[in-house]
């Protein structure tokens, strides 16, 4: 446990102003401003966040929290961070998980900026993913893990999809969202002006009658729109971008969203020229 002077939690009730705002961004706050604060759930994702050096507002401990995680994370807090002792039970009326892990969060999330996003021809990897009217939190947290394995430059949600900063999307990105730079909820007709300026060929993946991904040149600037799980892209979109389908089994369905968009991130990045570093082997499930 860190040294009382060093870090000393305060007891807070129920009805504390700081466990009012764990309610607050737990009800589904979209998160696209940037004063909201996004929550953390787990000490695997409070940890991958101060890795990443985003800026903890406050985190709740239990008592047995506390007891178990107090040392390590404590160690790596800033001064200016909040640091409240709970119940249980107050603690699980703050989280969305079942089963908390006796420690919770409320961060401010990364901000990335537009004009960041192809902002040199030799700014690395040039390979974006945008979803469109994606709609499952789990979907897109798993299509942020996808695009920072394959090496995607960022991620971007334009307005109709489900926030990057919804508790389930954090948790299923598994801390790719805090290491990815994530534009969260653009204009679509904004992005799509704003990919025309910078060049970039965009790629909308649909289940049938696409191209093939390997008869597609996969270098230089490209845009990957992935739609939502019923409805696909919105029609705009898909009458602006060369289609794209993965070959399958005529009897089989088509993909799941994420599953689809992984796919496809890994043909982009084997057919990609190699990066300086290419990305290690892992594990395909965490």
């Amino acid at each position: 446990m860190p040294p009382a002077s060093r870090l000393e939690p305060q007891r807070l009730g129920r009805q504390h102003a700081l466990v009012r705002a764990f309610h607050q961004a737990l009800r589904g706050h979209a998160g696209r401003e940037a004063s909201v604060l996004i929550l953390l759930e787990t000490p695997k994702l409070i940890g991958d966040a101060l890795r990443s050096r985003m800026k903890l507002e406050t985190v709740l401990f239990t008592p047995a929290g506390w007891r178990q995680h107090g040392a390590p994370l404590g160690a790596q807090l800033s001064k200016h961070t909040t640091v409240g002792l709970v119940e249980e039970s107050v603690l699980r009326s703050c989280v969305e998980v079942e089963t908390p892990a006796g420690v919770a969060a409320l961060a401010h999330p990364p901000q990335a900026r537009l004009e960041e996003i192809w902002a040199s021809p030799a700014a690395g990897p040039a390979l974006v993913v945008a979803a469109a009217g994606l709609q499952d939190p789990g979907n897109l947290g798993t299509l942020a893990r996808a695009a920072e394995a394959f090496g995607a430059q960022a991620l971007v949600t334009l307005q109709g999809s489900v926030s990057c900063w919804r508790p389930k999307t954090i948790r299923a990105g598994a801390g790719a969202l805090f290491r990815l730079p994530v534009l969260d909820g653009v204009e679509p007709g904004l992005w799509l002006d704003f990919c025309r300026r910078r060049e970039a060929a965009l790629l909308a993946a649909v289940p049938r009658r696409g191209r093939p991904p390997e008869s597609l040149p996969w270098s230089g600037r490209i845009c990957l729109l992935i739609g939502g799980e019923g409805a696909g892209l919105p029609r705009a979109l898909e009458r602006a971008a060369t289609a794209v389908s993965l070959p399958m089994r005529p009897q089989a369905e088509s993909l799941n969203a994420a599953v689809a968009g992984a796919v496809l991130l890994y043909l982009a990045w084997r057919g990609r020229p190699p990066d300086p570093a290419p990305p290690e082997g892992g594990a395909i499930m965490a």
